[in-house]
């Protein structure tokens, strides 16, 4: 019995290879150009049409550089880094199915600003109001760049639909 259940929950996980990958780069942080070609480097594998780059990006990894450059607007987060990745996914219908990891490069900003100037501060580390979130969980619109990416393809076309009433806030 214990042989078998191992043998059935090894079929569940699959392994994740190369060709599962996914890289972005921020077009304008050399930082972000270097980790992705060290990336590609330790893993040949991935072939070069799993390295996107992006334009329109501040670089938060840069000299000159800082917090605030972490930061983005959600229109910025849709123009540089959503319509670009779907554009990318309906030129490559093959990866679609393909691709399972979205690695995100130093230099990439990671944090999407909320909408609404009152709730300015849900993503700022240690400056976050644990009941401003409670009470407004349902306003709230401020996430990680990371999390918008895993229900990327489900906001416009998945079966449920993702919204900003449907999300777990998770301040920084």
């Amino acid at each position: 019995i214990i042989a078998f259940l191992l043998f059935s929950l090894s079929l569940g996980f699959a392994e994740i290879g190369p060709e599962n990958i996914l890289i972005l780069v921020n077009g304008n942080s050399a930082t972000s150009a270097y980790i992705a070609k060290m990336y590609r480097q330790f893993y040949p594998d991935i072939a070069g049409n799993q390295v996107l780059t992006l334009s329109g990006l501040p670089d938060c990894s840069g000299p000159y550089s800082g917090p605030g450059d972490e930061i983005i607007t959600r229109d910025q987060y849709n123009s540089c880094i959503a319509d670009p990745l779907r554009a990318y996914f309906a030129a490559n219908p093959q990866l679609i199915e393909q691709i399972m990891v979205i690695i995100t490069t130093a230099g990439m900003p990671y944090r999407i600003e909320d909408t609404n100037p009152a709730f300015a501060n849900v993503i700022m580390p240690a400056a976050t109001d644990y009941n401003i979130v409670k009470d407004h969980e349902h306003e709230i619109n401020a996430a990680s760049v990371e999390s918008e990416l895993t229900g990327l393809w489900f906001v416009e076309n998945g079966p449920n639909m993702v919204t900003s009433q449907n999300r777990i806030i998770n301040p920084y």
